[in-house]
């Protein structure tokens, strides 16, 4: 099938892409696994279709929250996919023609839009920079852990049960040791990646979804 006439929207939640093909005027809907198998059946599912993965124009929020595991892949599979900015999609459907069915609505809409603007090809990070992020948001989450386990060994104190608050002070210290080795870790990675040490401030955004996570001091 011609590729100049297909193009698929994809709807992504934490278990779940939901996806519309949209050929020829015409969609069809598929839901798969937000997950590698579920990356590889929907490529199966297209091929089944005479769709070839090869150039596909695919529109989906692949910055968005769970999304970017799922454009990785399918970028690697050969299809070209699109980040859509929210705003622009919901700007496109003030006048695009009702969705096909109301389960289906955010998948169909993207599809269509992918169609009518034809939006630029998302370009992946690059892999030390997916890796940086990665432990970053580890950082990040260790370091609330560890406050966490500081009010409790507080409370503890102030209730007098020393001896339950050694056992979280203990605690605390197998997560100061583990700060320090992902602290060391995140240093060598900027040291071998140096254009992301020049470029600080966009190292230091934690992945899509997270809470944020800063820099080792």
């Amino acid at each position: 099938m011609n590729n100049t006439q297909v193009t698929v929207g994809i709807h992504v939640s934490k278990l779940k892409l939901d996806v519309a093909l949209l050929a020829h005027g015409e969609i069809q809907n598929k839901v798969v696994e937000n997950d590698l198998a579920g990356f590889r059946w929907l490529r199966t599912w297209l091929t089944r279709r005479e769709v070839s993965v090869a150039g596909l124009p695919v529109c989906m929020q692949a910055t968005g929250p769970y999304s970017e595991a799922a454009a990785l892949a399918l970028t690697a599979m050969g299809m070209v996919v699109s980040d859509v900015d929210p705003a622009s999609v919901q700007a496109f459907a003030g006048a695009a023609p009702a969705a096909d069915c109301a389960a289906r609505l955010d998948a169909v809409l993207l599809a269509r839009f992918c169609a009518a603007t034809h939006p630029a090809p998302w370009v992946p990070p690059p892999a030390a920079f997916r890796t940086l992020r990665a432990w970053l948001a580890q950082l990040h989450a260790l370091r609330a852990v560890r406050l966490r386990e500081a009010q409790r060994q507080f409370g503890h104190e102030q209730a007098g049960q020393q001896a339950l608050a050694q056992h979280v002070r203990d605690s605390i210290a197998c997560l100061d040791a583990q700060l320090r080795l992902l602290e060391k870790d995140i240093d060598t990675h900027l040291h071998r990646h140096p254009a992301l040490a020049r470029n600080i401030e966009l190292a230091r955004r934690a992945p899509a979804g997270a809470d944020g996570a800063g820099l080792p001091h």
